[in-house]
């Protein structure tokens, strides 16, 4: 029995060497058929488990042999198989499904059919949004929008993603892609002021030919959202949605592998590691002291319905966020609450007006005060406080030998923390513990319309948008003594103020008509355009108390800095 087994064996490995030779490293690139590329395509061998996806490149390789199938498939495109062959390298390119081509795309002043359309556009609609739990669109439809790419704008809660519709196209410049509300041009990149419950579809318009009609301030991409109005039926509907995230614990050294570690690395260089690296006797877990579980909630309620010529669309919703830092105040979390209202009436078969308003108010932080690098990178052979008596004797110290030190409006415990002198890190939980930075922010969006259609394909259309955004920063600076390396000497507060408001009119007239088989689409438009920035800036030092009424300006008594700024034509800020 054991002779025939080794035969066997023996004979199959030939053939297992033979199977390993033909397989080879097939490389390529997905496109759709304007040749954008495509981000988070599936490729997959056929009648096998062995896949991959492309890059953020539209480039993947896979392993295959000659007479393989690769199935290339993507949401809202068809699916496509590829034979392998004696080449290394393809170009694959996928065109979109059959079912879409009849779907409204919105361009600019214009919504027509998507086999109309010869420039890059792609569209997510409600259902794509609807499943993600979130304050920002723009986390809603990261992966699924091709040729658009979102990244994560930090961790604090409330950060605004960074999109790119055409990658980084200046130095510079800003590479922003242009955000369009309901026709109302609100900003460049930022989506926090939309609900995404509010949204019914984003259309982005990618290439020249698309962006155009929004001249430079098109050249980094267009985003178009549409937001959704009433309808047939009236319905009203309740969502609410509860979480947790937290941060994966990268296991950091504890104080045995981390003095050994440096140990090392001073003997290497002939060289004594000093005393205050060689501490062995306190290990501080600083993940588990600088961060925390996180928690998300998110409620929405709407209302639509459609009566004699009478639409509606109305909602309301609340968001917040805590911070995954530890901080002891809710200065790092994040609320938002928003508003809408969308009304459209037909009075006739000729005549239609509109009036939409979204009033929404926002409060935020700045993360808590410190960062992931001061905890990943401070020595864990450092305590995280000291006690109230060594507190006491560092700061008395200090003051005996600086006559501009004063113990008014001097809180302990701002001081009760340690350092690491060893390799120069401050304590991220003293940075909490001085986290006073908060902004509150009020703002809102509004467009009427009116629309003529005097005759079968011709339309008239005037209308007059804007926005309007109020922010107030206030941020309190106490006064404490850690390290001579890490000290405030005054206290002080500041207050920055930031209005910002923009109006929009509009006038256009459209003809869509047909000669034989011959479609023709003819855009008459004039518009005008006007922005303001505001921003007043004031830091008033000497604060007579650590006491919540005097974190303000008010309480300053002397004035250290201040600023203003008027800028009439100026881009719009985007937090």
């Amino acid at each position: 029995m054991r002779t025939k087994f080794t035969l066997t064996l023996v004979l199959l490995l030939p053939l297992c060497s033979l199977v390993f030779a033909q397989t080879k490293a097939v490389k390529g690139r997905v496109t759709d058929n304007t040749h954008q590329t495509l981000i988070g395509v599936s490729i997959l061998l056929k009648g096998t488990k062995t896949g991959s996806v492309t890059d953020a490149a539209g480039q993947f390789q896979i392993r295959a042999s000659k007479g393989d199938i690769l199935v290339f498939s993507y949401l809202g495109f068809q699916a496509k198989e590829v034979p392998v062959d004696d080449r290394e390298t393809y170009e694959v390119t996928l065109s979109p499904a059959d079912n879409q081509l009849n779907e409204a795309v919105v361009i600019g002043y214009q919504t027509i059919t998507r086999k109309s359309v010869t420039t890059a556009v792609s569209s997510v609609g409600t259902k794509d949004i609807a499943p993600t739990t979130t304050s920002n669109v723009a986390d809603a439809i990261q992966g699924k929008v091709p040729g658009l790419q979102v990244f994560q704008g930090g961790g604090n809660p409330g950060a605004q993603p960074k999109l790119l519709i055409r990658g980084f196209s200046t130095i510079t410049g800003s590479s922003d892609p242009l955000i369009v509300v309901d026709g109302v041009i609100t900003s460049f990149g930022g989506l926090n002021d939309i609900n995404p419950s509010d949204i019914d579809k984003i259309d982005v318009l990618k290439d020249a030919a698309a962006t155009a009609i929004y001249g430079s301030r098109g050249g980094a991409g267009v985003l178009l959202v549409t937001t959704k109005r009433g309808k047939e039926k009236t319905q009203i509907n309740f969502n609410g949605t509860s979480g947790m995230n937290y941060w994966v614990n990268p296991k950091l050294a504890q104080t045995d592998e981390f003095v050994s570690h440096y140990r090392q690395i001073y003997a290497n260089n002939n060289q004594t590691l000093p005393a205050n690296g060689a501490v062995t006797g306190v290990n501080t877990d600083w993940w588990n002291e600088a961060t925390k579980k996180a928690y998300t909630h998110n409620y929405n309620v709407s209302a639509s319905g459609s009566k004699n010529g009478l639409t509606f669309y109305g909602s309301a919703g609340y968001f917040d966020q805590t911070s995954n830092f530890a901080a002891q105040r809710g200065t790092a979390d994040y609320q938002k609450i928003t508003t809408r209202f969308n009304i459209d009436y037909e009075i006739s078969k000729v005549f239609k007006f509109g009036v939409s308003l979204a009033p929404r108010m926002e409060r935020y932080g700045d993360g808590g005060g410190t960062s992931l690098f001061n905890i990943m990178s401070i020595a864990p052979n450092v305590a995280a406080t000291r006690s109230a008596a060594e507190t006491q004797t560092a700061v008395n110290a200090y003051a005996a030998t600086n006559p501009s030190w004063s113990f008014t409006a001097y809180n302990p415990v701002y001081s009760q923390f340690t350092r690491s002198n060893f390799n120069n890190i401050n304590n991220p939980l003293a940075a909490v513990a001085r986290d006073f930075n908060q902004s509150r922010l009020f703002g809102t969006q509004g467009s009427s319309y009116l629309e003529i259609k005097p005759i079968k394909g011709l339309t008239l259309r005037s209308s007059i948008s804007g926005f309007y955004n109020s922010i107030n920063q206030t941020n309190y600076q106490p006064k404490y003594y850690i390290d001579p390396q890490d000290r405030s000497d005054i206290s002080g507060a500041s207050q920055n103020s930031v209005i910002n408001y923009r109006w929009q009119l509009d006038n256009t007239i459209n003809y869509i008509g047909s000669i034989n088989k011959h479609h023709y689409n003819v855009l008459i438009g004039q518009s005008a355009d006007n922005y303001t920035y505001n921003n007043t800036y004031v830091y008033r030092q000497d604060i007579p108390y650590d006491a919540e009424p005097y974190h303000y300006i008010s309480a300053g008594a002397t004035l250290a800095d201040g600023s203003g700024s008027h800028q009439p034509g100026a881009a719009p800020s985007v937090k």
